[in-house]
This record gives C-alpha cells, structure tokens and sequence, in this order.
C-alpha cells in the first residue's frame, strides 16, 4: 500500500464523520474513484466543521500556513492533498 494511501486513510479517519468514512475509504483506495474526489475538493462539505478554521486570504501561502499549524499543535511532518496531480505529498 502506498504511503500516500495510509496518509489518505489517517485523514478520513480523523476529519471525515464515522457514518461516512467507510464510503471515502472505499473510493480512495481505487485510483480512478480517488482522482475524481480529488477533483471535487474544491466544493467538499463531509469534513467535520469542528477542525475547520477561515484562513485569511493573506496567510494563504505555504510559509503563513505553516506557522498557523505549527501554532494549532502540528508536528515537524505534514501530508499535503491537492486537487492538482502531483501536489499531493508528505512535506
């Protein structure tokens, strides 16, 4: 299983509601299905609000986003998901 696969898995696992992971978990684990959810992030309503936070639009960079994880809790490694192929990544 790819590392990407397992980062994948820990984010529904800890922002998706219980009653709808077994749904993500089915679609990320089949590369077409996955590419299309990627597609629809944009307008993507099935994460739990409690973790959601409004970012500034001028704190909308890698350097600002990272101070504001770093202030919530983060630790030194993150796993990046984009809608753009080959965004997706461990940073």
């Amino acid at each position: 299983m790819p590392n990407s696969v397992k980062h994948e898995e820990a984010l529904v696992k800890a922002f998706i509601p219980p009653h709808r992971q077994e749904r993500f978990l089915e679609i990320i684990a089949k590369p077409k299905k996955r590419a299309k959810l990627l597609t629809q992030l944009y307008h993507f309503d099935d994460l739990n609000s409690k973790y959601m936070v409004a970012i500034p639009p001028n704190q909308q960079n890698p350097s600002a986003l990272v101070k504001i994880l770093k202030a919530k809790g983060a630790g030194t490694k993150c796993y990046v998901l984009h809608v753009v192929a080959g965004l997706s990544k461990r940073c």
